[in-house]
């Protein structure tokens, strides 16, 4: 019979303790790790044995060659945990500072004082004092001399290999551009060398930002630029119009130079967490818009530590939602999408960003009432953000019926189950679109607004946002010239005098996120989302900023489509505007009062809805709920599908072109 030959399993405890708490398992995890200690082993024996050799001028006595030879052992058993225990491995050598230099220090008298200790307590021949001194200084040079090095090394490696920074011009002289030109001046890394800042005031020509002079005007652009061999140029301009963010772009394309804006998150997030992110001029940065430049505590305040639910998490607005609320600091966040590839794209975003955040993910439709209330059960929101719809007007003009179940029976259920669930707030996306409808997706719309402020006598504060539409979202008008572009096709705009509502979608997902804070109970937030656009105009923009002159561009007017207004609106006969204390927000207080039998109307709907009802009944119940609907027409004939495409190119209702 063969015995174990293994150690008994309390020895085997007690090595494993010794292992775990000496972090040898860390050490000898890492290949370099466990080369960077023995190469300091090999230094401590050195430096040992040379104490003795300088002390007795290379002629060791036997006496002391015995007691050198009984202590080596000694040196490297002590050594090696305080080396550990200081944390000597812990930091890549490249990046050796002070800290690390003071952990030598350290380690090396803490190995000193252990060899005089357990060599007292063994009776060993007392060491030289001048051995141990030696011993000790010897060490501590070697050990930070050899990191030092190496670091002056891979620095000097590093200036070799570097690629030249690239010479630019920030136009602008406030707060953001000190912060540019100080980013740039600390880390040679992002490749930038600022050589100027250019602005309109007087006062600051000449005046220098942080060793960086104002060297002039906006409209000496082209000069400075040549004079300065510049190679980029960076626009810091909060409150720029439209005219002047074009004529920069078009100085800088004249001249061949770059362009680059500072993205929009870095103006509204907090300044610890605040991204630096550039990025090229796009369409958005003609808007003209004044970038917002506030604070985000009292955002912070209120999602710290809560749990909030997203339905459309996946989608243009729900994913920025989702994005900008884990900064601050909720406790979990619950995701919902019926969107396979949307829900995937935004999980796979925040995958190992957040650990302190509990994140979940639903693949769901929100009509679904039994599996949604298994959710709320579960995880009690306290913040709700509705933004799951069906936009395209004109594909929820063809699909009446399943636009009216997910647009008005959606948001009849997740509001219902905010109020029996004592949800805190309760914020509904809506859109211009419900204004005066004339497409059903606006009809369903207005429908979820009234049927959101008819909520009340709850816990729930019920809170509907109100905005046009956003630059680049998923089958925008944006991103479909961009492709016409692209494959040399004329853009098609529906009619000359279109016109909408843009903004950006950093920059209304921020103020979603401040009105509900602004908000007490059923109230419409309306953002301030400037002047309308003519779609013609953004078309010749988007051609100018690709390099193409707006008279080379062909325009192909194809005509309104199946819902389209030529002029959409903010706001409803009856509606009082409000003031708020931030001046891009107001809310529309409506002088008429929600209709009792709002519920039971909704009711109706759904169950004719659900039964095949025609396209003439469905439409005459849509206008029965909503009066100021007027639809498009009238008959129970499908629109043809290549009425709702364009060259064989999806057109959103996002931006209704």
């Amino acid at each position: 019979m063969l015995q174990d030959k293994s150690p008994p399993k309390d020895l085997r405890f007690f090595l494993n303790l010794i292992f775990n708490w000496l972090q040898l398992r860390y050490i000898f995890e890492s290949r370099r790790r466990t080369t960077f200690l023995l190469f300091d082993i090999l230094i401590s024996v050195v430096s040992y044995w040379a104490a003795f050799a300088l002390r007795f001028d290379i002629e060791i006595p036997q006496q002391e060659v015995t007691l050198l030879k009984v202590t080596l052992p000694l040196i490297v058993v002590l050594r090696i945990p305080c080396f550990i225990y200081f944390g000597l491995y812990e930091t890549l050598w490249q990046y050796v500072g002070i800290p690390e230099l003071f952990s030598i220090i350290g380690a090396a008298t803490a190995g000193s004082v252990l060899l005089l200790i357990v060599s007292f307590f063994l009776g060993f021949q007392l060491h030289p004092r001048s051995v141990l001194v030696m011993d000790w200084l010897m060490l501590i040079m070697v050990l930070s001399g050899v990191r030092i090095l190496f670091r002056v090394a891979v620095e000097k490696w590093r200036d070799l290999h570097r690629v030249r920074p690239k010479r630019v011009l920030i136009i602008g002289a406030e707060s953001t551009a000190e912060f540019l030109v100080m980013e740039f001046l600390k880390q040679p890394s992002l490749g930038y060398q600022p050589i100027g800042l250019i602005d309109d005031d007087p006062k600051k020509l000449g005046a220098r930002i942080r060793g960086v002079k104002v060297i002039g005007k906006i409209s000496q652009l082209t000069s400075v630029a040549r004079a300065k061999k510049a190679e980029e140029v960076i626009i810091v301009l909060p409150k720029a119009s439209r005219e002047e963010i074009k004529q920069i772009i078009k100085s800088c394309r004249d001249f061949h130079l770059i362009c680059r804006v500072v993205s929009q998150e870095f103006f509204l997030l907090p300044s610890k967490i605040r991204p630096l992110k550039l990025r090229p001029v796009n369409i958005s940065d003609l808007l003209g818009r004044e970038l917002i430049q506030e604070s985000f505590a009292g955002i912070e305040d209120f999602f710290r530590g809560k749990c909030v639910l997203i339905t459309g998490a996946g989608g243009s607005i729900g994913s920025e939602l989702v994005k900008m609320i884990c900064q601050t600091h909720p406790q979990e966040l619950i995701l919902i999408d019926n969107s396979e590839n949307n829900l995937h794209e935004i999980s796979k975003e925040l995958e190992g960003r957040y650990s302190n955040i509990e994140i979940y993910h639903y693949l769901l439709d929100i009509t679904n009432g039994a599996e949604m209330e298994k959710i709320f059960v579960k995880h009690g929101p306290k913040a709700v953000y509705h933004a799951a719809a069906y936009k395209h007007v004109p594909l929820v003009e063809l699909h009446f019926r399943e636009g009216i179940i997910n647009n008005v029976l959606g948001t009849k259920v997740i509001a219902d189950l905010s109020f029996q669930y004592g949800v805190e707030c309760f914020m509904l996306i809506s859109t211009d679109k419900a204004i005066r409808p004339r497409s059903v997706m606006g009809a369903t719309k207005r429908i979820a607004e009234i049927y959101v402020q008819s909520l009340k006598g709850g816990q729930t504060r019920f809170l509907t946002v109100r905005f046009g539409n956003v630059f680049d979202s998923s089958g925008s008008v944006v991103s479909v010239f961009r492709k016409q572009i692209e494959e040399g096709k004329p853009l098609t705009v529906t009619h000359p005098e279109a016109r909408r509502y843009f903004m950006d979608v950093s920059e209304a997902v921020f103020l979603i996120l401040q009105a509900t804070i602004l908000g007490s109970d059923s109230e419409i937030f309306v953002l301030d989302m400037g002047k309308p656009i003519k779609i013609v105009d953004l078309a010749h923009d988007l051609a100018q900023l690709v390099g193409i002159k707006p008279e080379n561009v062909p325009i192909e007017y194809i005509g309104l489509r199946p819902g389209d207004k030529l002029d959409e609106e903010l706001e409803l006969n009856g509606e009082q505007a409000i003031l708020t204390k931030h001046k891009k927000i107001k809310i529309w207080k409506s002088k008429q009062n929600t209709p009792v039998s709002i519920r039971q109307q909704i009711d109706e709907l759904i169950d004719m809805v659900e039964q095949g009802c025609s396209r003439n009944l469905a439409v005459q119940k849509l206008k029965d709920i909503v009066p100021e609907y007027e639809p498009w027409r009238l008959t129970d004939e499908l629109v043809p599908l290549d009425l709702i495409s364009v060259q064989g190119t999806k057109v959103s209702d996002e931006n209704l072109c």
